[in-house]
């Protein structure tokens, strides 16, 4: 099953621009099938690698690349 950015939102429980940052930034791995979507396990890899980090920075750090 494949999530799509607003389900991925929901799931972090943030605006679906920030979703679409993460996925822009390439810091939340997606694929495009008609619109772009998130593989729960890319997801689940995110939470993990950036636990307790500030994603703000990181997005900043990622966007400025």
């Amino acid at each position: 099953m494949l999530l799509t950015v607003r389900e991925v939102a929901r799931e972090l429980r943030v605006n679906t621009n920030m979703a679409y940052r993460l996925v822009n930034s390439g810091l939340l791995p997606s694929i495009r099938i008609g619109s772009i979507k998130v593989r729960p396990e890319a997801l689940e890899q995110f939470l993990v690698t950036y636990e307790g980090e500030d994603i703000e920075k990181c997005l900043q750090k990622a966007e400025s690349k």
